[in-house]
């Protein structure tokens, strides 16, 4: 799991969808916005449309934590929120680690 310091806190939500740039693949969609940090921080929702039980909707969200703070010193320093566009259970490690940094 990544460090709390990465993570948003008392964020504006509505603000930073209007702010930011949004770029999206086959399985994710990423919403970009330029910050002054001197870290990246992240945010992942995974929506309940697309994912039905919390349980999986937690896995996710831990997975997608995994590999951003294994590839932390490959990223950008700006403010990101991720958001899966489907189930992404069935895709293997390896793939969703490639799918995710292709889009940051």
């Amino acid at each position: 799991m990544i460090s709390k310091n990465y993570r948003f806190r008392n964020f504006d939500f509505d603000k930073f969808f209007k702010l930011s740039k949004k770029s999206e693949n086959d399985v994710f969609k990423v919403w970009v916005a330029e910050s002054n940090n001197s870290i990246p921080r992240f945010s992942v929702i995974p929506s309940k449309k697309t994912v039905k039980t919390s349980v999986k909707r937690n896995r996710i969200r831990r997975i997608i934590y995994e590999i951003l703070r294994l590839n932390i010193d490959k990223i950008k320093k700006a403010d990101f929120v991720i958001t899966p566009k489907k189930d992404i259970e069935e895709l293997d490690f390896k793939t969703t680690t490639k799918k995710i940094l292709e889009l940051l």
